[in-house]
């Protein structure tokens, strides 16, 4: 089975892999990781989720999969699409977490080129936003760095959040 869903200059976005839970636990419990988009997950509820995906880890056509560099394999974090409604309208937003010895390498902008590259090809896809806490300098910094522009600003459930958004034809 072939469980790549895009290649960049230094990176692979994959599927889920039974191998991955660990991974994805150390992820989403870290505090300064998830500072900005509601805070560390609970372990238990985490464990049902990776068992939930895989059982089919390639049934959502958009979600977070894992990041691998090309050269050691090593898992660098997740990232991926997801669709999200602002006023009464569908969008696509990118998502984008590294583990924090990874970071101030590029790799967030580098695999959020990447997806949107394969989803604008893929599935047509335009317009890709990103919602981020006005506080979160760095992923502002990344959304910028790969062609986004503040849209607005608006209210979420986890509170007021900038919107960045970016269109690629």
């Amino acid at each position: 089975m072939n469980d790549i869903i895009l290649e960049t200059e230094r990176l692979l976005l994959r599927y889920q892999r039974n191998s991955d839970l660990n991974y994805l636990i150390d992820l989403w419990t870290d505090n300064e990781i998830t500072k900005y988009v509601g805070g560390p997950r609970d372990r238990r509820s985490l464990i049902k989720s990776f068992n939930e995906i895989a059982i089919n880890p390639m049934k959502e056509e958009y979600d977070l999969w894992f990041i691998n560099l090309k050269t050691t394999q090593d898992t660098i974090g997740m990232a991926g699409l997801l669709d999200k409604i602002i006023g009464n309208e569908k969008y696509y937003e990118i998502n984008y977490y590294v583990f924090k010895k990874y970071w101030n390498n590029g790799y967030a902008a580098e695999i959020s080129k990447g997806i949107i590259e394969h989803f604008k090809k893929k599935n047509k896809i335009k317009t890709f936003i990103a919602i981020i806490d006005k506080e979160n300098t760095a992923s502002i910094k990344t959304a910028e760095k790969i062609g986004m522009t503040y849209w607005k600003t608006e209210l979420r459930s986890k509170g007021e959040k900038e919107i960045y958004k970016g269109e690629f034809y």
